[in-house]
């Protein structure tokens, strides 16, 4: 059934969350939208094209929507996106690219798979999540959920990127020239496939930003997190990489909480 949706003059419209409503959204009459908000009110279609509005915000989380996600059409009005979040849904596909507006952004608990995008360069984003986690999953299939593979992307030149989450996905590699920035407080690529290796050049990308520079850049009292728990190298509780554990104590002496186990 449809929903009748409120529309505040502000050009948003939205319903109160935890309401389970059920049904469908039509947003093809609203011809003045610019942000929409229906997060946990059990609706599971959204008839008309949401990226072909100029919209500063999506929050549909926490719903049942299947949809397939084709990314964001090379035309469509994306250059005023702040948020998408849109977390704990059945979209499915992949995620090519990030709106260039765009500052959160969480696509968590859905069906996307394939590589993530691109984030070099871009001094927009300031939270990215896109975890996966099987029991939290609205899908319970008897078989593993797609989810994102491939390399982990570098994050040299996001300056305000400050968290950065891929839990519980199948990333097996980072990208050769792997960096991170400054202002990240909390990074999580736990329970993924990182071996030595990959987890060996994202600590030695943190001690190049952070340990080596002179003056060192300390994060004491800051609470930043560097979460590398649950890959496959690591089972043993032992890392047998000696530089992988001088890297870790460099950056415990600056105040960071890596975990690893």
């Amino acid at each position: 059934h449809p929903i009748n949706a409120t529309w505040s003059g502000g050009g948003t419209i939205s319903i109160v969350a935890n309401q389970d409503v059920g049904g469908t959204i039509d947003i093809r009459d609203f011809t003045n939208l610019t942000s929409l908000n229906f997060s946990q009110v059990g609706i599971g279609l959204v008839e008309g094209n949401i990226f072909d509005r100029k919209l500063t915000r999506i929050n549909l989380s926490g719903n049942g929507i299947t949809q397939r996600f084709n990314g964001f059409p090379p035309n469509s009005n994306l250059d005023t996106l702040v948020e998408l979040l849109i977390s704990g849904n059945n979209f499915n596909g992949g995620f090519p690219a990030i709106p260039k507006t765009a500052e959160f952004i969480n696509i968590s608990d859905n069906d996307f798979y394939g590589t993530l995008p691109s984030f070099e360069g871009n001094s927009t984003i300031q939270k990215f999540v896109a975890d996966r986690s099987q029991e939290n999953s609205p899908l319970q299939y008897p078989i593993p959920i797609d989810c994102f593979n491939g390399d982990l992307p570098s994050l040299r030149g996001c300056d305000n990127l400050v968290h950065f989450s891929i839990k519980g996905n199948s990333i097996t590699g980072v990208e050769p020239y792997f960096n991170v920035t400054e202002s990240i407080y909390y990074f999580d690529v736990s329970d993924n496939d990182l071996g030595v290796g990959p987890i060996r050049k994202i600590l030695k990308a943190f001690n190049e930003v952070f340990f080596e520079p002179s003056p060192q850049i300390s994060v004491s009292g800051q609470g930043r997190i560097i979460d590398i728990s649950g890959n496959q190298d690591f089972i043993d509780n032992s890392p047998s990489d000696s530089s992988t554990l001088t890297y870790i104590s460099n950056l415990q002496s600056l105040g960071w909480t890596v975990t690893i186990v």
